[in-house]
């Protein structure tokens, strides 16, 4: 995803970014060390993260949301990275059948940015204001799908048990008993945040504050232009590394 207003990158952008996936691959290690190898202290640490992963996916997702603004096509990006998604899943159900990732960001991130790319038009003729303050209260009233119910608080009411029979409605956060995903980031809320980021993204068209464009960090600022990219070959790359090391 660019980070280009204009001919004018804008810095700060990618150091977010950047910020974003540095953590993101910390948790992940995390995670193996906890989950794979069984280490005690990693899995007390690993749920001493859990507050601090959910801002940072939240910051990932909206910063995703942002870019849409900046992209050249989204259509063509959404579907090379759902075919990268797809993959992913087809790899992991083969490897790993009970911890297979079948809706996991980068399926996220796809049918997000396709379904704005088909939306665009008719988004953009409502006020950026508008647009993210809806798309925030919708991610707060589905932010809860996954566990059952619609709503928050005393304004809340329980999925219907129509959605949660079988499963097949997972990708958007209908869940029964028996789904297990390594990775799951379902329409439902994560769309709408991601909606919200693009909306909050529409200024970005607009000639910004000097500060947006400088640099302050370049090798942050390089991580978060690749973020991507360093999304989708970092877990093989850690879980080779602590395979290697664990003899030692």
């Amino acid at each position: 995803m660019d980070a280009k207003s204009g001919s004018r990158r804008i810095h700060i952008i990618d150091i977010l970014r950047g910020i974003a996936i540095i953590y993101m691959v910390f948790f992940h290690t995390l995670f193996d060390l906890a989950y794979m190898w069984r280490y005690d202290w990693a899995i007390q640490l690993f749920y001493s993260q859990l507050g601090v992963v959910l801002f940072d996916e939240l910051t990932f997702v909206v910063l995703a949301g942002v870019c849409a603004n900046l992209s050249r096509s989204n259509a063509e990006r959404g579907a090379g990275i759902l075919c990268i998604a797809l993959g992913f899943s087809a790899v992991t159900a083969f490897i790993f059948p009970g911890s297979a990732i079948y809706f996991g960001i980068l399926h996220l991130l796809s049918f997000s940015m396709l379904i704005y790319a088909a939306t665009e038009k008719w988004l953009t003729k409502i006020p950026w204001w508008i647009c993210a303050a809806v798309f925030a209260l919708l991610a707060l009233f589905t932010w809860n799908v996954q566990n059952g119910y619609f709503g928050v608080g005393s304004l809340s009411f329980d999925v219907p048990d129509i959605f949660t029979q079988n499963n097949s409605l997972y990708p958007f956060g209908f869940i029964g008993r028996g789904f297990t995903s390594a990775d799951y980031f379902p329409l439902f809320p994560w769309l709408f945040v991601f909606l919200a980021g693009a909306s909050v993204g529409r200024l970005c068209r607009r000639e910004l504050p000097e500060p947006f464009y400088k640099n302050y960090c370049p090798p942050l600022a390089f991580i978060g232009r690749h973020s991507l990219f360093i999304y989708v070959i970092h877990q093989p790359i850690i879980f080779a590394i602590l395979y290697i090391i664990k003899p030692l």
